[in-house]
């Protein structure tokens, strides 16, 4: 993603086969990080994981991955909560990014990503301040889209078994969806989009640009403009 300079705008760019052939991954590059800043980040990457396991182009090996980096994930995010100088957390942090970006890589983003670039691209916000912010909104329409796929996830967010009896898919989501507001709350960060200080109607631009992003075509049904700006004022 970059921004265009001549009236900062996100667009998306193909680096066609010029990628990069090898990655390096340490996690002390993460000890500079602010423990909310590190917070932050695992939500940011907790939604593409939500956004690939619902995206039509998803398969059952990026299923299986985005489902192994959730756990990951949310495993990391709350040891920083519990002991946030436990190097462990970092470790599992990585573990979770790099599985997130290998189911990612065989799926896709979608229109929450889409919006985070449009929001940063046009007013200079924190992507993965926007993300967090977004995340919930974009579970509620995951669950009416792909409920299966969410309750999944019910293990890894501490959602459990009644009377030893599976929970049924959509007691599972919607619980899932509750365990990802409970740990937005142990961290002060912005919960609505208002809070950035940005107004509604200037907002109608950024929806404009996310739609036009192709990773919006991505969602199990079409969306429109007005579905995005829809999302941006229930976020709002």
């Amino acid at each position: 993603m970059v921004t265009d300079s001549r009236n900062r705008k996100a667009c998306l760019l193909s680096s066609g086969n010029g990628g990069a052939c090898a990655v390096v991954m340490d996690p002390n590059l993460q000890s500079g990080l602010s423990q909310m800043t590190a917070e932050i980040a695992l939500l940011d990457a907790i939604m593409a994981c939500i956004e690939g396991s619902i995206s039509s182009q998803a398969d059952f090996f990026s299923d299986s991955v985005l489902e192994r980096a959730i756990h990951s994930l949310v495993h990391a995010f709350d040891m920083y909560i519990q002991r946030p100088d436990d190097p462990n957390a970092r470790l599992e942090a990585c573990r979770g990014a790099f599985l997130a970006s290998a189911g990612i890589a065989t799926s896709s983003l979608g229109v929450g990503s889409a919006i985070t670039f449009a929001i940063n691209a046009r007013f200079k916000v924190p992507k993965a301040n926007i993300a967090a912010v977004l995340l919930p909104y974009l579970m509620e329409i995951a669950v009416k889209y792909r409920i299966e796929r969410i309750a999944a996830f019910a293990p890894a967010f501490g959602v459990t078994e009644e009377e030893g009896r599976p929970l049924p898919a959509a007691d599972a989501a919607s619980r899932v969806v509750e365990a990802v507001r409970t740990r937005l709350g142990m961290i002060k960060i912005p919960s609505r989009l208002k809070d950035f200080e940005i107004d509604l109607d200037r907002l109608m631009e950024a929806a404009e640009t996310a739609r036009s992003l192709e990773i919006s075509s991505m969602m199990p049904r079409v969306v429109s403009v007005d579905d995005v700006f829809d999302l941006i004022k229930t976020a709002y």
